[in-house]
Parts: structure tokens; C-alpha cells; sequence
């Protein structure tokens, strides 16, 4: 309700931003993985390619990193800004994917020859990545709610809450259907369903 609700308060610049950020947060998911490609065929573990200069493993491997860092920032930070904690699994998703790209990455620099490139210019930024990927996997796990999010009493809402209530109840319909929890009848009939009961409540 409070994620819909900041949505819906978004101007078109805002909402503009936004998209641009969930994209961002999608490519960030390859950080470490472009990192991992380049250091490979860069010259890092092995000359592969001469199509990389010397020494350019190391900004890749910094702009990956931070890539992912965004990806994970993308849905932790909004996720801990909310009152009542559901269980997030994009966060979880993203988290174990670029922990295991990461873990990865780390193993290729620490396997690498160390005449090649010092130690800790390669090491810190994949480092703090993985802090920052533990980190969320922790707050995931440790810090949601496995209580029923609290009830909603629709009378005291205007017209705009409503409005994104009807839409967020419309897109977990649609992915209930979408995994055949929800049949196409059921999906319709709850979907014409009114928030308001006999007694007023959500």
C-alpha cells in the first residue's frame, strides 16, 4: 500500500527516473558477470583476447561492482522504508544471484597471477559488494513480517487510496493467475469484487 501509494504520488520526471532505475537495476544484475568476462579475456586470469589494454580489469571490475551495488540498493532501500515488511522475493532473487557472480569474481582475482596486478585495487570493490549482498540477505530473512499487514479500514480513505488499492490487488491477481493459482474465473470475480465489506473493512 505505501510502495503503490509513493508510485502513484511520482511526476512524469519522477516516474521517468524510476523506470530508468528499474533498468538500471536489471543490467546491475550482470555487473559482476561482465566484470568476471572481462577480467577473463582482459588479461586478468589469462590472455585470452588483445582486445583489451593492460590494466583495464580494473575500472570494469569497479563499474560492475557498482552496478550491482545499484541492483541491490534498487529494492532494499524501499523495501526497508516500508512500515510492514512482506516477504520480498526480488530482493532475495537479486541477492543470491550476484552473491554467487561475486563469489565468482572473487575466486578468479584470488586464482590470478598477483605479479599481474596488486591485491587490493582488484579486491575492495568486489569486497564491499559482497558485504553489501550478505547484508541484504540478512535484513531479507530477519527483518519481514510474518504477520498479516495490518486491517485497512476503506471508509477513512479517499478516492485515490482506493484507486491504488483496486490497482494493487489487480496486479497480485494477475500473478496469481499467471501461476495458475488463481483460475480465469476466479481472477474476474475477485477482480469486480468492492473493497468495502458489510462491516467497512478491507
Amino acid at each position: 500500500m505505501e510502495a503503490a501509494a509513493r508510485k502513484r504520488q511520482r511526476s512524469g520526471l519522477t516516474k521517468v527516473g524510476a523506470g530508468l532505475m528499474f533498468w538500471l537495476a536489471l543490467i546491475g544484475l550482470c555487473g559482476p558477470l561482465i566484470a568476471v568476462g572481462v577480467f577473463i579475456s582482459g588479461g586478468g586470469l589469462t590472455k585470452f583476447s588483445e582486445d583489451f589494454s593492460a590494466g583495464v580489469e580494473v575500472p570494469f571490475i569497479y563499474i560492475g561492482c557498482a552496478l550491482g551495488a545499484v541492483s541491490i540498493l534498487y529494492f532494499l532501500v524501499p523495501w526497508l522504508q516500508e512500515s510492514h515488511r512482506q516477504w520480498n522475493r526480488n530482493l532475495v532473487g537479486f541477492s543470491v544471484i550476484l552473491l554467487v557472480s561475486t563469489v565468482l569474481l572473487l575466486v578468479l582475482i584470488l586464482i590470478s597471477d598477483p605479479e599481474a596486478y596488486p591485491r587490493f585495487p582488484l579486491l575492495v570493490a568486489p569486497v564491499v559488494l559482497l558485504v553489501l549482498e550478505i547484508v541484504a540477505l540478512v535484513a531479507a530473512f530477519r527483518l519481514y513480517s510474518k504477520e498479516k499487514p495490518p486491517t485497512v479500514d476503506v471508509t477513512t480513505l479517499s478516492s485515490d487510496d482506493l484507486e491504488v488499492l483496486l490497482a494493487s490487488r489487480h496486479r497480485a491477481l494477475t500473478t496469481l493467475r499467471a501461476r495458475s493459482i488463481v483460475s480465469y474465473d476466479e481472477f474476474d470475480e475477485l477482480d469486480r469484487t468492492p473493497l468495502v465489506s458489510t462491516d467497512g473493512r478491507a
